[in-house]
């Protein structure tokens, strides 16, 4: 008996091993961040022929690594003080991930949706609690419950609110 669990221990252990050593094994893209790009930026801002230089290597290390960050005006201006060109600025732009980019449009829409509850959940007329019902709906709808949690539940109990408003304001 003690032999035959020995065994099974064996054989399930080689199977753990055996299966989990593609999934450690594997390449993962190591993504470029903002500060690293500055920081190699600054460190020839002085020297126009070897900032160029870096503009170049780092546009090859993005096109191979991709970056993590999406380019806002700030970022492109703080990049262009720190002796970022063009050509770089266009290939940030562009290399964005797909799955960053998917979750940034996750979490804007996410924020659109609360912004227009919160601005029409107080009314005056219908129609501002009708957009805000709505808005609170979609919300519940679309948003995980493990990333919003605490915000689901407190529309949760707002929409029965709204909608005795609404309820009422029609009866008026």
């Amino acid at each position: 008996m003690r032999n035959q669990i020995c065994k099974i221990l064996i054989v399930v252990g080689l199977f753990v091993f055996l299966t989990s050593l593609p999934i450690y094994g594997q390449e993962t893209l190591n993504y470029i961040n903002l500060s690293y790009i500055a920081d190699k930026l600054n460190s020839t801002s002085r020297n126009k022929k070897k900032n160029e230089k870096i503009n170049d290597s780092l546009i090859k290390e993005i096109q191979n690594r991709k970056v993590n960050f999406i380019l806002t005006e700030q970022n492109e201006e703080f990049l262009r003080k720190k002796g970022g060109n063009d050509s770089l600025i266009k290939t940030i732009r562009e290399s964005l991930p797909e799955e960053i980019l998917e979750s940034e449009k996750y979490y804007a829409e996410q924020e659109a949706l609360f912004l227009n509850f919160l601005v029409n959940r107080k009314g005056p007329t219908i129609e501002k609690y009708k957009v805000a019902l709505e808005a609170a709906k979609e919300y519940i709808e679309k948003v995980k419950l493990n990333d919003c949690g605490d915000v689901i539940k407190y529309l949760k109990f707002q929409i029965p609110k709204l909608e005795e408003k609404i309820k009422n304001l029609q009866n008026q």
